[in-house]
């Protein structure tokens, strides 16, 4: 695409090219000079050029970004899930589903699917939170991982039918609820 520009004193003849550059042909009857001035006294007027720096672009950009609405202040940057809210969420269901392992009956019928699923999803808990060092020093992860562990030893020495002693039943119950607790208090 050509844009024909006249100058007062020549014409200048732009071509269309990126925004960032501009070419001028020489026409016959004007200086060099003459014809620079006119180049860019039209190109400086003309609504049609911009010119934008790469460095323009890159702080019109960022600051784009700055201005979009994050729903939390430690969400994250395209405002997915907290860390530390899935953390809650998972130790929480967790938790319940060991409270609700142990309350069952010994001659329930289910005990033995209520427990391999009570296995599987401390595995997977334990897999997910081991090695997350945002997590290791909260109280809420260590009783937790304590709870868990001692049940996971008791069903790999005696299987999952068995029934949990009395004490070690008390331990692990006292710690789901001090987990418990502390989840509730953040920490």
């Amino acid at each position: 695409m050509n844009a024909t520009i006249s100058s007062s004193s020549c014409a200048a003849h732009l071509h269309a090219r990126p925004a960032f550059s501009i070419r001028c042909d020489r026409r016959p009857g004007c200086s060099r000079t003459q014809q620079k001035q006119a180049c860019r006294a039209e190109a400086s007027s003309n609504d049609q050029v911009a010119s934008v720096s790469r460095r323009e672009a890159a702080l019109a950009g960022l600051g784009a970004l700055l201005l979009l609405p994050v729903g939390s202040a430690q969400a994250g940057l395209l405002g997915g899930p907290d860390k530390n809210e899935v953390y809650t969420a998972d130790t929480s269901l967790l938790l319940e589903k060991v409270k609700s392992g142990l309350d069952l009956p010994k001659d329930a019928s289910n005990r033995e699917e209520v427990f391999q699923e009570i296995k599987e999803k401390t595995t997977a808990w334990v897999a997910k939170y081991r090695r997350g060092a945002a997590f290791q020093g909260r109280p809420s992860y260590n009783t937790t991982y304590s709870a868990v562990n001692a049940l996971a030893g008791h069903f790999n020495s005696f299987g999952l039918t068995a029934p949990v002693p009395k004490k070690r039943l008390d331990r692990i119950q006292k710690e789901i609820a001090d987990a418990d607790r502390a989840l509730k208090r953040g920490r």
